[in-house]
């Protein structure tokens, strides 16, 4: 996989929020933001896919 470099800015308070929260799960800053962004698209991916029954209405089978 290739990787890219991303600045962000971000106010102070935030960035000790950032550490204190990949310290506790033994992550890198840079590898708590990585899976934060990867679960964030994850659960907006899971969001918009229809569900079973607007699927099955949407065949007509309900």
């Amino acid at each position: 996989m290739r990787s890219q470099i991303v600045y962000l800015r971000v106010s102070a308070r935030l960035l000790q929020q950032l550490d204190k929260a990949a310290k506790a799960n033994y992550q890198t800053r840079s590898g708590f933001i990585r899976q934060s962004i990867a679960l964030r698209l994850n659960s907006q991916r899971v969001i918009d896919e229809p569900t079973e029954d607007e699927v099955l209405k949407s065949l007509g089978i309900l």
